[in-house]
């Protein structure tokens, strides 16, 4: 994976870019083992969690002449998996993956963290307000902007939350601008508290801010369902059903 991206000796990765499979369990996720729905870890399968530790390299193609680089993955629980990566001559960084799992999935994305200068964000997809794949009807298509402050919802019960869908490019703001394009759209999460914080707190007061921001840029995470108020599966059309290809591309550019 990517590790380090350095523009004019500036590091903007605090962390390298990895795969992401897993959400921080929302209420509608506990309420799902509370109405007797026998599956594991709520209603979300814990295997996924960590699983992006799990990946190997079956191939790797080098093409040096335009700067593109193709892996051939496996993982437990996915039947094929590729990952592309192309660098371009202004340094923007081309990413394409695309998976075939073998089990439902949570979330298929990436994950990255940068610095917290960049707390101001302008993006072009569904807003203002979170929204997720089966929530999004009230969230309009138009650009907006707000800091990393308000970007967040901090539920009372620490849980999965920011989510803004059909994103088709976001900018984040410091000293410089990243620059994120959908192609042609994703979802994506901004948040000062890692997935393992809202996981294991159980109040808003026992969340530590991180010194860097957390970013998922995602193809698709199931979603959050709740139709009876409590508990229920989300529909079918909102799942990430096993033995179907997902595919998602993304860039990712420094000005």
């Amino acid at each position: 994976m990517i590790i380090s991206y350095i523009v004019n000796s500036e590091e903007i990765l605090k962390e390298p870019l990895k795969f992401s499979f897993w959400r921080a369990p929302t209420n509608n996720d506990y309420g799902l083992k509370n109405v007797g729905i026998k599956i594991p870890f709520q209603g979300l399968k814990r295997y996924w969690k960590k699983s992006e530790n799990k990946i190997k390299i079956k191939n790797i193609i080098v093409d040096k002449e335009r700067m593109k680089v193709i892996y051939e993955l496996k993982m437990p629980r996915v039947k094929k998996f590729k990952l592309e990566i192309k660098i371009n001559s202004d340094a923007k960084i081309n990413i394409y993956s695309s998976i075939v799992p073998a089990e439902e999935m949570i979330r298929f994305g990436m994950e990255m963290n940068i610095d917290r200068e960049f707390g101001e964000i302008r993006w072009y997809g569904r807003g203002p307000h979170e929204n997720y794949w089966d929530r999004k009807t009230a969230a309009d298509i138009g650009v907006y902007q707000m800091n990393i402050k308000e970007f967040i919802t901090e539920y009372i019960y620490p849980q999965e939350n920011a989510n803004r869908c059909d994103t088709r490019w976001l900018e984040l703001r410091g000293n410089k601008k990243i620059i994120i394009r959908g192609k042609p759209i994703i979802d994506f999460t901004l948040s000062p508290y890692s997935t393992d914080d809202l996981e294991n707190s159980k109040h808003t007061y026992e969340l530590n801010a991180m010194d860097t921001i957390r970013i998922n840029i995602d193809h698709r995470q199931k979603g959050v369902g709740g139709n009876n108020s409590w508990g229920a599966k989300p529909d079918s059309k909102y799942r990430l059903f096993k033995n179907k290809e997902y595919q998602f591309e993304f860039s990712i550019q420094i000005l």
